[in-house]
């Protein structure tokens, strides 16, 4: 039984804490059953090095849940694995954006006071999402990943245990179905979208997606852009970056980075060009600013709200399931 309390040094969860939730894991995971025994106060801090203060006040948070039963000269008992867990939710984003903030809000007002959600940000480094996984292993009852699709990742993702991994946002072909997911389909929302907004890009005369990024996701934006305009016949370009790049009347620009955003806008300003006359401008997620700046920005977006709601629902009910979170195109002025 001792083998099923895993205690991590290096992490920042208080050791109290990682007790309770390797309890919980091994009900969860159906390695103790109604009446097994539990190790002994004794046993555990002579095993993890730990006073009997740090031990106790995990066996009593458990007794105060219901979860165990102490007898005098027995021992701790589990008794009952029907239970509401107060869950303990690693989550892990690439980084923090306005509409990753309100996947955030959404997921603590969906979980409101039934788990703590510790927040943790890899910024597409392998090396810094290796360490903070590596770390959290043991130490959470949930893990909620925006994933690095890599093969170390998939080797990583192995150390977690299957059920209580939450693939978020990206990786719904390499992850989505193997794990619990809620994810974006990027070639089909942008491919969408666009058939939404053909009346409004039949407008320009061509169109330009702008992005170097080279993960997995805007790869896929790219070959569902691509696949649109080769299927309706529109002349186009790929574009790394707007360095210098002049607008001229008649052209419209995909964007997903914000900095070109404002770029655009700025060389429209300074060349007297009106968005969604002379040019036009649909930017990726959808933001609060973006509904004010130039009268408006055509967007296609996530729902990231709703995203929340569905990996909190997932995670609470110990769903199995592989969603494709809904999106739309928001129509504004610059288109």
């Amino acid at each position: 039984m001792i083998d099923l309390i895993h205690i991590n040094d290096s992490s920042g969860i208080a050791k109290y804490k990682q007790i309770v939730a390797s309890i919980l894991l091994a009900i969860k995971e159906e390695k103790l059953q109604l009446g097994d025994r539990i190790p002994s106060l004794n046993v555990l801090t002579s095993k993890f090095n730990l006073s009997q203060d740090t031990v106790l006040k995990a066996y009593n948070e458990l007794k105060n849940r219901g979860i165990i039963s102490s007898s005098v000269g027995k021992g701790y008992f589990i008794t009952t694995t029907e239970i509401k867990e107060q869950h303990n939710i690693f989550l892990l984003l690439d980084k923090m954006t306005a509409y990753k903030e309100v996947l955030y809000e959404s997921m603590k007002k969906s979980a409101a006071n039934r788990a703590v959600i510790d927040i943790y940000f890899h910024h597409g480094n392998q090396k810094v999402f290796n360490t903070l996984v590596q770390n959290a292993v043991g130490n959470f009852t949930a893990y909620v990943i925006v994933p690095i699709i890599s093969a170390e990742t998939d080797q990583l993702l192995t150390l977690l245990p299957k059920k209580s991994v939450y693939i978020l946002d990206q990786g719904i072909e390499h992850y989505g179905k193997k794990y619990r997911s809620v994810c974006q389909p990027f070639e089909k929302d942008i491919t969408k979208a666009l058939d939404q907004a053909q009346t409004h890009i039949n407008k320009y005369q061509h169109i330009f997606f702008v992005h170097e990024d080279q993960r997995q996701q805007f790869k896929e934006l790219e070959k569902g852009f691509v696949n649109f305009c080769n299927l309706h016949h529109l002349p186009f370009t790929l574009l790394k970056s707007l360095k210098n790049h002049e607008v001229n009347q008649g052209d419209m620009y995909i964007l997903t980075d914000d900095r070109d955003l404002v770029q655009i806008v700025k060389h429209c300003k300074i060349k007297e060009l009106s968005l969604g006359t002379d040019v036009g401008l649909i930017s990726y997620n959808d933001s609060p600013f973006k509904e004010i700046i130039a009268e408006g920005i055509t967007t296609i977006t996530t729902d990231f709200q709703q995203m929340g709601i569905s990996v909190i629902d997932m995670v609470f009910n110990n769903k199995t399931e592989h969603l494709e979170n809904p999106s739309q195109i928001l129509f504004r002025n610059s288109l």
